[in-house]
């Protein structure tokens, strides 16, 4: 988790950015903090660089509100 932190902080590349984001949206998700989970998996989302990586976080995003339901 800390790793991933510091690669959002640190990382110019776009890509690896919104990857380690829907990463560590997903780590909170399994520790059950969907807030926390929620916010870092919508900045994957609006990734413009990575198409595929944007999409899966849709994904997720659809899948924890349709959960929360």
């Amino acid at each position: 988790e800390k790793t991933l932190k510091k690669l959002t902080n640190r990382s110019k590349d776009e890509s690896n950015v919104a990857q380690a984001r829907l990463a560590l949206g997903n780590i909170y998700l399994s520790k059950s903090d969907t807030t926390k989970a929620i916010k870092e998996i919508a900045l994957a989302a609006a990734n413009k660089k990575d198409a595929n990586t944007a999409a899966d976080a849709f994904l997720a995003l659809g899948d924890i509100y349709y959960d929360s339901k």
